[in-house]
């Protein structure tokens, strides 16, 4: 297999998230966009059995919830796939990309062009200009629709607004020198035909162009014809990850499951009255003896409960039975020569704190599996597990490729938490306040409105208890990252939320967990805070925080309206936000007045928080 030029590197869990499939990706040889699945499955074929063993695996009830078979790493060149000093990898060993923005600019002589017009392309991937001999660099701007399509900036359709094309425009990008402002930069044809940029990030001028449908990433296009949103190439409102994740419980955390989960195809469908017979002739196939077959036939047919059990088909249902097991005790053995992937230790908390904090874990060991399943620009939606097939096919989230595929570009996150529970009969008499309820329902019908303006339907209702356990998690991610040794940056919040509506009974809780992927993953420092003296200090500090913030008393006295789009009331970044690695709702639907409350009355009526007597005694 010949070896082709690398565009360059990013770590495996950006594939995933920021440099995902259809995402733009800065290297040093220019701007480049991942191709889809189909691409990457040709690639597959080129690797070898042992690579692809290593690089597939799986959980079962996130596999159910997209109805995929399995999950894959993105592919990762080591030795003897590497040639030319690491400047050429083997085709197989990498990801798949495009070059975008394929308009490039001439930084000497500000000519604007594409490869081989009037630039060339290097053999180590560089592109120059011709005419300066030094390397281009891509355009700042491009155009997106809200289907996810996204397209070059059209640089001669702008520059000849008032006149017709002529036959071959060549165009420079100019500057009239007064100063950096946007407003300042025009685009100017051979034909003297010429237009300002002042104009390109409002609606109204835009609506002159409509959405061609091209889908980069996966080398065609589709008819669409909406409006286009003119964005910065390196804007973060270029490419939202719609990301599925899952906690791994028993039986699927348990040792055996890594023996038996690959073979699953043909173990599913193992008749019960030889299937103990079947497991010994694998086990001596496998040279396994230590490992009794009656043992493995026991979890074969606890996973079988996963693919039959009707409860778990939404993802509210399957946190549900993630609460449950981080609410009891896990101490599994290992088996042959793997470890579990989950332990998990509860405690009650210290008397000081148990009114409001009834049930603390300490998870010392936990494996998440984190899943792209699609993409949007230019705003984020909110959306379950479940609900992502249909979304793509409905196309309100890009798709990954072409048709459908049995698998998902995914990474394992391997770590450690602290998991806590709110007292369920104080909860529910807080969220029962007139004044609570109206300050919550103030910030669902924006919810709702945004949901109706995207053509969406709300996937959950925000209430006091959402707000509550969301805010919660955030002032304690900001306090661990000071006490622990992680950045806020490696921890994330995992939310257990329902107000008893439907199958799913009440439950409220969060788990605070190291969010990365690398060395900096279980450290024993989360876990050393779930110890019942450190945990009530924490909390006392952390409540603490949310009484004060740099910003009051703006901070505290705004209103959700003022907000608009974040969906918040009184946060800010000064008490509230963290990394959005950090958060699942991207730094969105958070009110520090759940917590402890306001120093005065909104509209006549004191809204108190759930912390507010805990802080007054602190």
């Amino acid at each position: 297999m010949s070896f082709v030029p690398s565009a360059g590197k990013a770590r495996r869990s950006q594939g995933i998230s920021t440099f995902g499939v259809g995402a733009i990706v800065d290297l040093t040889t220019g701007s480049y966009m991942p191709l889809g699945l189909f691409h990457m499955d040709q690639q597959w074929y080129g690797m070898t059995k042992e690579a692809k063993d290593t690089a597939t695996f799986y959980e079962p009830r996130l596999q159910k919830l997209l109805g995929v078979k399995a999950f894959r790493t993105l592919p990762a060149p080591g030795e003897g796939l590497i040639g030319d000093y690491g400047d050429r990898v083997k085709a197989a060993w990498g990801v798949p990309c495009v070059r975008f923005p394929s308009w490039l600019e001439c930084p000497k002589c500000h000519i604007l062009g594409k490869v081989d017009d009037p630039f060339q392309q290097e053999p180590n991937g560089r592109v120059i200009c011709l005419k300066c001999k030094t390397d281009t660099n891509p355009v700042r701007f491009v155009v997106a629709c809200r289907k996810g399509h996204i397209d070059d900036f059209p640089w001669v359709e702008w520059a000849h607004q008032k006149t017709q094309v002529c036959d071959h425009p060549i165009l420079h990008l100019k500057s009239k020198g007064k100063s950096a402002a946007l407003g300042d930069l025009y685009v100017e044809c051979r034909c003297h035909a010429k237009e300002g940029l002042a104009g390109i990030f409002k609606s109204a001028e835009m609506r002159k162009f409509r959405c061609r449908g091209e889908r980069p990433w996966l080398l065609s296009w589709e008819k669409c014809g909406g409006d286009v949103t003119t964005l910065q190439r390196g804007g973060s409102n270029i490419h939202f990850s719609v990301i599925a994740s899952m906690l791994s419980i028993p039986p699927a955390s348990e040792s055996m499951a890594k023996i038996l989960e690959p073979e699953w195809d043909w173990l599913s469908v193992a008749p019960e009255a030889v299937l103990v017979q079947i497991i010994e002739g694998f086990f001596s196939k496998r040279g396994i003896s230590s490992i009794e077959p009656e043992v493995a036939a026991d979890w074969v047919r606890r996973r079988k409960g996963i693919d039959t059990d009707e409860s778990s088909n939404d993802e509210r249902s399957a946190r549900y039975q993630e609460f449950l097991s981080l609410c009891e005790e896990c101490r599994p053995v290992p088996s042959a020569t793997y470890r579990p992937e989950f332990e998990n230790s509860p405690f009650s908390p210290e008397a000081r704190i148990l009114p409001w904090i009834d049930l603390v874990s300490a998870v010392h060991r936990l494996r998440e599996v984190r899943a792209l399943c699609g993409f949007t620009r230019i705003q984020p939606y909110a959306l379950n597990i479940e609900d992502i097939p249909d979304a793509v096919i409905q196309k309100k989230i890009a798709p990954l490729s072409l048709g459908q595929v049995a698998w998902r570009p995914a990474v394992e996150i391997r770590g450690e938490g602290v998991f806590l529970r709110l007292n369920e009969g104080r909860l529910s008499d807080w969220s029962s306040d007139p004044a609570v309820v109206e300050r919550a329902e103030k910030i669902n019908r924006l919810f709702i409105d945004r949901c109706s303006r995207d053509g969406v339907t709300p996937p959950y209702q925000i209430t006091p208890r959402h707000l509550l356990v969301h805010s919660l998690a955030h002032i304690l991610i900001r306090r661990m990252s000071l006490d622990c040794g992680y950045s806020s940056a490696s921890l994330r919040e995992r939310l257990y939320i329902s107000d008893g509506e439907g199958a799913v009974p009440r439950m409220a809780g969060i788990l605070i967990y190291t969010a990365s992927p690398d060395s900096d993953g279980s450290l024993g420092g989360i876990v050393s805070l779930a110890e019942p003296k450190r945990l009530t200090s924490l909390l006392e500090r952390a409540v603490q925080d949310a009484s004060w913030c740099g910003n009051d008393p703006v901070c505290i006295e705004t209103e959700p309206h003022m907000n608009g789009e974040r969906l918040n009331a009184a946060a800010c970044h000064n008490c509230l936000l963290v990394p959005e690695t950090a958060c699942e709702k991207f730094n969105r639907e958070l009110d520090r007045g759940m917590l402890v409350g306001f120093p005065f009355s909104l509209n006549g009526d004191i809204v108190s928080g759930f912390f507010r007597d805990f802080a007054a005694e602190s």
